[in-house]
């Protein structure tokens, strides 16, 4: 097996130390030493060993690797069979946090409306989607709330969320709490610093008992949804974890870019090679669920590791910092990495092309990509949403 890069060892150690049996916040063993057992990139001869012929799913893995990635995800002998049946359908899912305010509460309803025509098949791609009916939808949406159960926000998230077939809203205020408890080191309580930890935990506990080699996606709640997001997993095959590019040579050194890396890093010769680099947004990012949560715990491992700056941490957050320190030092490569360009036909960020600055027309991208993401900030592209499904955001 190929040594990692320096940069994966120096990550690796932090992660044997936190991730041991005496920590209280991560409750699993860091990754086995095996690839996706379906979409490595580049596979070790173990991976190559428990990949299916088929790319799909774990239904014809040998034992070994497969085996091995089952008893890491903390299945029971039941669950194994259950992930391991051949011809069994992946589950994709996408996942939001919304607590369901009244002043935003129709950027939820979008999202949900858009959600429900991309997962009927009547959006872009549909003819490939599959599934791909309103009873049957091609994927799923959970939305994640800290208001308790009987919060009036809430019930009325449950009771709007029955119009959407595959949306499902849980109250996770508990498991918030607990996280929050569990890590008295983070001073930081900005939610986008703490969502890391709030999803990685929610992986961990796994209460929909997904599979480990599922699709989810993890998204902010300013999304349109176009398409079929997971139609990625057959377009562009052969990996386990994909993350969405910024427009293309929009890199980490622009704009708020350069105080995110600052935050994550305090090695000037890390800024400055992280800076120089493609900006990858932690809006959406999408992948096999194994390699999601991995994701989750190196990024975890990273904003522990770096601490919070009490100066920047109301202003600013660090999650989107960390992924491009990853992802720009190889912390990640062995995940199954694809990095997605802006010009592919799958999600667009909005805001680092206003002011002039957009390489492709927005009609363009209202026409073709999957997802939309930060179209608040777009006054012409609210307003064809607008006019589209009805909501003012």
């Amino acid at each position: 097996m190929p040594l990692p890069g320096p940069a994966y060892w120096v990550i690796g150690v932090f992660v044997g130390v936190l991730l041991s049996e005496s920590s209280t916040f991560f409750r699993t063993p860091p990754t086995p030493q095996i690839q996706s057992p379906a979409r490595a990139a580049k596979l070790t001869p173990v991976a190559r060993a428990a990949a299916p012929a088929s790319g799909h799913g774990l239904g014809a893995a040998p034992e070994g690797g497969a085996a091995t990635l089952m008893r890491w995800w903390g299945l029971t002998s039941s669950e194994t069979a259950r992930c391991s049946a051949k011809g069994r359908r992946r589950r994709n899912v996408v996942v939001a946090f919304s607590s369901f305010k009244r002043s935003t509460g129709n950027a939820t309803m979008l999202m949900l409306a858009s959600f429900k025509k991309a997962s009927s098949g009547r959006g872009i791609g549909g003819a490939v989607s599959k599934g791909g009916q309103p009873h049957d939808p091609s994927f799923e949406m959970v939305i994640l709330s800290n208001r308790d159960p009987d919060h009036e926000r809430f019930v009325a998230l449950e009771e709007v969320i029955k119009d959407f077939p595959g949306a499902s809203a849980h109250s996770i205020k508990d498991m918030m709490a607990q996280v929050n408890e569990d890590t008295p080191w983070a001073q930081s309580r900005h939610f986008l610093n703490m969502r890391p930890l709030y999803m990685l935990r929610w992986l961990q506990e796994n209460p929909l008992n997904l599979c480990p080699d599922d699709g989810v996606g993890v998204a902010d709640e300013d999304l349109v949804y176009q398409g079929d997001p997971f139609d990625i997993f057959d377009a562009v095959p052969n990996h386990a974890l994909y993350v969405f590019g910024e427009r293309t040579n929009f890199t980490n050194g622009m704009e708020l870019g350069k105080v995110y890396i600052d935050m994550a890093t305090g090695s000037n010769k890390t800024r400055e090679h992280v800076k120089a680099g493609q900006t990858y947004c932690f809006g959406f990012a999408l992948g096999e669920a194994w390699a999601v949560r991995e994701l989750h715990a190196r990024v975890a491992v990273g904003i522990f590791v770096r601490g919070f700056e009490a100066t920047d941490v109301e202003r600013h957050a660090m999650d989107q910092g960390m992924l491009n320190v990853l992802i720009h030092t190889g912390g990640l490569d062995d995940l199954g990495l694809r990095k997605v360009l802006n010009e592919e036909p799958w999600v667009t960020h909005l805001t680092s092309q206003l002011s002039g600055k957009k390489t492709i027309p927005f009609s363009e991208l209202l026409d073709t990509r999957r997802i939309v993401h930060q179209y608040k900030w777009a006054n012409s592209v609210k307003e064809h949403y607008l006019n589209q499904y009805g909501y003012v955001v």
